[in-house]
């Protein structure tokens, strides 16, 4: 059993929002999706129609490990034997509409020291770390950042 959840971050007017949707798929279970056509914002750059949505059955699979936020289906071809089906893209579930939810989007900033006096700004995004030292832009990882994760928690 697994609860996917799919991310992403918009900017309205001054306000800064998530829009997430909850999918829940069993590896196993057979399902039928519809899924918004990826093609169909450039429509009028191909010679052949384009649908605004497309639909795939098939049983969920467990995704190959390289493959991030997306839906492992199966296909019952042996020469093409799984799909890979981008959660954002998902409309409908078994025939009910994926509804996407709006939540305001949490920002934490923080300005640390760092150990030759400069200063460095750490933000945490939906859970997301960054940091304005040269060792995060060089490792996605530094010392100001694990400092602040163990004084928040």
């Amino acid at each position: 059993m697994h609860d996917f959840y799919h991310f992403t971050t918009c900017n309205l007017g001054k306000k800064h929002y998530i829009i997430y949707m909850t999918l829940r798929f069993d590896i196993g279970e057979t399902v039928s999706v519809r899924v918004k056509n990826q093609l169909w914002p450039r429509r009028k750059a191909y010679a052949f129609f384009i649908s605004e949505f497309e639909a795939f059955t098939g049983t969920v699979q467990k995704p190959p490990a390289w493959a991030v936020d997306v839906l492992s289906l199966s296909t019952g071809d042996s020469q093409f034997p799984f799909r890979l089906i981008a959660y954002a893209s998902i409309v409908e579930k078994n025939g009910a509409v994926v509804e996407p939810t709006k939540t305001k989007l949490q920002i934490e900033t923080w300005v640390v020291s760092g150990s030759k006096g400069n200063s460095y700004r750490v933000t945490r995004e939906v859970g997301r770390w960054a940091c304005t030292c040269p060792g995060f832009e060089f490792r996605k990882a530094c010392k100001h950042i694990n400092d602040r994760k163990l004084q928040v928690a």
